[in-house]
C-alpha cells in the first residue's frame, strides 16, 4: 500500500479533496476501466481507450481500494492513500495476458517486495501493474517542468531532445517502467524527437509547448496495434494555478 503523507495548511473543517487522473498504457487492450472504492462503496469510476490520459478528478482525501478491468477482465486490485491538496497520476502499464490471474507478478517482482518491504517498481516481466506517480511540483517563474516515463515494454532506454531555435535539452530516459527526474526547462515551443539510446535515428516526433509554472508529463508508450518499438508520446499537464 502506498501512503502519501498529509499536507499541512488545512484544518479538518478545511479539509482539501484530493485529485487523481488514470493513463491507460496497457498494451493490446481495447478498452481499461478503473474504479475506486471507500470500503465497499463505489466512489468513481472511469474507462478509457488505450492510449488516453483523463482529466484530474476530485474526491476525499483517504484510503482507497482500486480496481482495474482490461476489456472486461479484472487485472488488478490494490489500496492507495491519497493526501489532502494531493494530485495523482495513476498510471496502467504491461501486457495482459490471456487468462491471468489478478495481480499476477513475476518473481522477481515478489522477491523485490519482500527485500524492500515495499511495493517497489520493477519490470514485473512486462505483466500489468498500476503505477502511483505523485504529481507534486514546485513552480517556478520564466521555466516549466519536465519528466519522462519509459512504459515501452522490453524496450531499451531512449533519449528524448527538445529542440527549438534557441537550442537543445535532452532528457534521458530510464528503465522501464520508471520516471526520469523532473527538470526546468525554459517555455516556448519545442521540436521533441525521441530516439533509443543505441541510435541517432528519431523514432518519434511531436511539438510540444512548454508553459510556466506547469509540470509537463510525457509518457512514451507503444503505438496502438503497431510494434512494441514503434512509440508514441501523451503529454498531460499539471497546473498549479488551476484546481478542480
Amino acid at each position: 500500500m502506498m501512503m502519501v503523507p498529509l499536507l499541512s495548511g488545512c484544518s479538518p473543517k478545511e479539509a482539501a479533496p484530493a485529485q487523481f487522473r488514470v493513463g491507460q498504457f496497457l498494451f493490446s487492450t481495447q478498452n481499461a476501466t478503473i474504479t475506486l472504492y471507500d470500503g465497499k462503496q463505489e466512489k468513481t469510476s472511469l474507462k478509457l481507450k488505450y492510449g488516453k490520459l483523463s482529466n484530474y478528478t476530485s474526491l476525499e482525501a483517504k484510503i482507497y481500494f482500486i480496481k482495474v478491468w482490461a476489456d472486461g477482465k479484472l487485472l488488478l486490485e490494490k489500496k492507495i492513500g491519497m493526501g489532502r491538496d494531493g494530485r495523482y497520476t495513476l498510471v496502467l502499464t504491461g501486457i495482459p495476458e490471456k487468462n491471468q490471474p489478478v495481480n499476477r507478478k513475476s518473481t522477481m517482482q515478489k522477491l523485490h517486495t519482500i527485500v524492500e518491504g515495499s511495493e517497489g517498481i520493477t519490470a514485473n516481466d512486462y505483466l500489468p501493474q498500476l503505477i502511483v506517480q505523485n504529481d507534486f511540483y514546485i513552480a517556478e517563474k520564466n521555466t516549466g517542468k519536465i519528466r519522462v516515463m519509459h512504459l515501452m515494454p522490453g524496450a531499451v532506454p531512449f533519449s528524448l531532445d527538445f529542440m527549438n531555435n534557441k537550442g537543445k535539452k535532452e532528457v534521458r530516459s530510464t528503465a522501464y517502467p520508471k520516471s526520469s527526474e523532473t527538470i526546468e526547462v525554459d517555455t516556448g515551443t519545442y521540436n521533441v524527437h525521441v530516439h533509443f539510446d543505441a541510435s541517432l535515428q528519431t523514432v518519434a516526433l511531436q511539438k510540444i509547448e512548454i508553459k510556466e509554472s506547469v509540470l509537463h508529463s510525457l509518457y512514451v508508450i507503444p503505438a496502438p496495434e503497431r510494434y512494441l518499438t514503434d512509440p508514441i508520446l501523451v503529454v498531460g499537464s499539471s497546473d498549479k494555478e488551476k484546481s478542480l
